[in-house]
């Protein structure tokens, strides 16, 4: 965690206060007031020696977009394909303002789950049975690796997933952020991110929550990051990497982007709508720079939204799947919808849309050869930017049914079997 200089202060000063409180009804009767006084003193001393205040970070490398070649990867977690492909259906006119990019309307996560998910956009690898859903994923990083020697001046920003490459700019996702009530924020942060964290970090394995600072911290540095895009001459090629919580459960934004803990499910395409139009912030910056042009974008989810209660409300399920219900969670088709836009550098022309079938496992054989052809043949799968796309109706994916993955969890997924999709198998490409 880090204090800017403002909160450091601010921390001393609610100290002096508490001593005062302290000190001023030392001998009362006052004993509630007296020991929240004292509780005050020793929580404020323990944070301001525990969570000294830092040097802010430098938050420029972040921005420099370079003069010859750019890839900008945003990953809005839980971007869930049906809903972006129903609002893209409502919304024509957006396609025009997605200039060069294709829309994969079939593209398939490999995992249900952030951590597994996010971890094989990384490596392009299959899941292996030994990965749970909470593995810390610090030592594939290999695609930011892969930037790095290809020349590539590389930043990567994610708030659930660290990563351990050396001579990366790696950054939290809250950046920039505009605070709200800092000492709520304070208080409310230190109880359910960094207590936890750090007496009990077998149980509390995230870094975060997916509510109010989530949420809104992702919201205010993505809007920042969007909008002050700069390029930089003294770089050739730039890798971004932005792993973005502003789109995760539960439903909190309206198409403003207002916050709100009174969404429900009738304010989704809201919260699509806002993201949307936060994207298109995104490339107006890099036409405004000149460097849209000299910029792959890839936009996806990294797996689709759970059965939470906001979405059990609505009166269709997505796809026709069906859903399941039982003591472990929800698991449904719906998990493994994700969205995936693709514009390649040079492309042109308002959006496109196509239906073969991807996974996301593909994106690195195609991140790999957008960044050096050669250094893609080591996947497998198929470049989903080349000229003649091959049409396929059936992708292999890992079904998931249990805390971990075991044997068994490849055959228990028989409550659906959808046409696009081979389930009992893993990982791997149905080629």
């Amino acid at each position: 965690m880090e204090l800017s200089k403002v909160s450091f202060l601010g921390h001393v000063l609610l100290l002096i206060c508490c001593f005062i409180i302290f000190w001023k009804y030392r001998s009362s009767a006052k004993t509630t007031l007296n020991t929240l006084a004292i509780f005050s003193i020793i929580f404020s001393i323990y944070i301001l020696v525990t969570i000294a205040p830092i040097q802010q970070k430098n938050y420029s490398k972040l921005l420099e977009i370079g003069n010859t070649n750019n890839v900008i990867i945003i990953v809005m977690d839980m971007f869930q394909g049906y809903f972006v492909s129903k609002y893209l259906d409502d919304n024509p006119e957006i396609w025009t303002d997605f200039e060069g990019f294709i829309h994969f309307d079939n593209a398939v996560s490999a995992a249900p789950y952030t951590t597994v998910s996010t971890r094989y956009i990384l490596t392009g690898e299959s899941p292996q049975l030994s990965i749970g859903p909470t593995a810390v994923i610090d030592q594939n990083d290999n695609l930011l690796v892969d930037a790095i020697n290809n020349g590539y001046a590389t930043s990567y920003v994610s708030a659930t997933v660290p990563v351990s490459t050396p001579a990366l700019n790696e950054y939290s996702a809250n950046i920039n952020f505009v605070e709200k009530n800092k000492y709520i924020k304070f208080a409310y942060t230190c109880a359910i991110r960094y207590f936890p964290k750090k007496f009990m970090p077998t149980l509390f394995s995230s870094p975060l929550e997916f509510g109010w600072m989530s949420k809104t911290n992702s919201r205010d540095s993505f809007l920042w990051f969007s909008q002050n895009l700069v390029l930089q001459p003294n770089v050739e090629k730039s890798f971004h990497y932005y792993h973005n919580l502003m789109t995760h459960q539960p439903i909190r934004f309206d198409s403003k982007g207002v916050y709100s803990r009174k969404r429900s499910s009738n304010d989704l395409y809201g919260e699509v709508e806002f993201a949307m139009n936060t994207l298109k912030l995104l490339f107006t910056r890099l036409k405004k720079i000149g460097k849209y042009n000299d910029t792959t974008i890839i936009i996806l989810g990294d797996h689709g939204y759970n059965l939470f209660s906001q979405l059990s409300k609505l009166n269709f399920l997505p796809l026709n799947a069906q859903y399941l219900l039982d003591k472990i969670g929800e698991k449904h088709k719906g998990q493994y919808e994700v969205s995936l836009f693709v514009k390649n550098r040079n492309s042109s022309g308002s959006m496109r849309r196509v239906n073969t079938a991807v996974v996301l496992s593909d994106l690195r054989k195609t991140i790999n050869e957008i960044m050096l052809p050669e250094s893609g043949l080591k996947f497998k799968g198929i470049n989903i930017l080349q000229k003649e796309l091959p049409f396929r109706r059936k992708v292999k994916i890992l079904s998931y049914t249990n805390k971990r993955f075991t044997d068994a969890d490849y055959q228990r997924f028989d409550n659906w079997k959808p046409a696009e999709l081979d389930l009992p198998l893993s990982g791997s490409i149905d080629q």
